[in-house]
C-alpha cells in the first residue's frame, strides 16, 4: 500500500476483534495496510479468517487470576509474544500500532515503544480491561467511546462518539446469513 503498514493488536472476542477490523477497513480505505496482530484463539481466528485481512498469529492466553502454574505458562508466552511482536514490527515497519483490547496488546504496544513508534489505544468498553489501562501509561494517545471510562485513564484521552464496529459487524452478520440461508445479499436490508 502506498501511505505505509499499521498494526492493530487484537484479541480476544469480537468485542475487540470487530472495532479493529472497522479501523483496518477505514484504514484500507485511505490507502494504508493494516495488520493484525491477534491471540490465536479460535474466536479471534474465525472472525478473521471471514474478514479478509491480513493478520499474525500470537500464542497468548488471558491472565490467570491466582498464582499458579498456569501464571508461569502465561508469562513465558508473553516473554515470547514480545520477542515474537519485536521482529515483525521492525519487519513490517509501520507507521503506528494500535491496541483494541486483550491481552495481545501488552507485548505487541511494549515491543512498538521500545522502537519508537506511535502508539494508540481505543477502548470500547464502559470500564475499560486490565491491558488497555496498563497500556495507557505508554501510549500516545487513548480514545474511549464511553466519558465514563476515563476516570481508569491517567493521560492523552480522546472522547470519540462511535465505537467503530457497528457497521463491520452488521455486514459480517450479512454475508455469514446470505450464506447459511442461501440468499442474495440485496435481500437482507441491515
Amino acid at each position: 500500500m502506498k501511505n505505509g503498514n499499521i498494526i492493530i493488536a487484537s484479541s480476544g472476542t469480537g468485542g475487540h476483534i470487530y472495532p479493529g477490523i472497522a479501523l483496518a477497513e477505514e484504514f484500507k480505505n485511505k490507502g494504508y495496510n493494516p495488520v493484525f496482530f491477534i491471540s490465536n484463539n479460535a474466536a479471534s481466528l474465525k472472525i478473521l479468517k471471514n474478514s479478509g485481512l491480513e493478520y499474525i498469529e500470537f500464542n497468548v492466553s488471558g491472565m490467570p487470576r491466582k498464582i499458579s502454574f498456569l501464571f508461569i505458562i502465561f508469562l513465558i508466552k508473553m516473554k515470547f509474544s514480545f520477542f515474537k511482536a519485536l521482529t515483525k514490527t521492525v519487519k513490517l515497519n509501520p507507521l503506528a500500532v494500535i491496541g483494541t483490547g486483550g491481552y495481545i496488546a501488552i507485548p505487541v504496544l511494549f515491543a512498538a515503544k521500545i522502537l519508537q513508534k506511535k502508539i494508540f489505544i481505543h477502548e470500547q468498553n464502559a470500564v475499560p480491561g486490565k491491558a488497555n489501562i496498563l497500556l495507557n501509561k505508554i501510549t500516545d494517545k487513548t480514545f474511549i467511546s464511553f466519558q465514563s471510562s476515563e476516570k481508569y485513564f491517567k493521560k492523552k484521552i480522546l472522547f470519540s462518539q462511535t465505537i467503530p464496529s457497528e457497521k463491520t459487524f452488521c455486514q459480517y452478520q450479512k454475508k455469514k446469513y446470505c450464506v447459511n440461508l442461501n440468499l442474495k445479499a440485496e435481500f437482507l436490508r441491515f
